[in-house]
């Protein structure tokens, strides 16, 4: 996804610039996350399980591969699937 638009990181500043730095993206994400009154966290855990049907559903992978996939994406990774189960999606029974 970011490949295709030559960005390093999903946020960027107000005046639309790109953070010097991942400490730069990540006060920028936190501070979106308080302005819009959710935990930092939470939206991972909503990617986590959004990005995990997507793999299963829209590209036909396993469990497992999904969950590899998913670790990925969130920057754990490929290794950390058990992990994306058990913390980020253990409420979803399609983990």
């Amino acid at each position: 996804m970011l490949e295709s638009t030559g960005q390093r990181y999903l946020v960027v500043r107000a005046d639309g610039s790109t953070p010097a730095s991942l400490l730069q993206a990540e006060n920028i994400y936190r501070n979106l996350c308080h302005r819009a009154g959710i935990q930092s966290h939470s939206a991972r855990y909503a990617f986590a399980q959004e990005q995990i049907r997507a793999y299963r559903e829209q590209q036909g992978f396993s469990r497992r591969e999904a969950r590899a996939a998913t670790s990925q994406d969130l920057g754990h990774g490929d290794g950390r699937g058990r992990y994306i189960a058990s913390v980020y999606v253990r409420n979803d029974l399609d983990s």
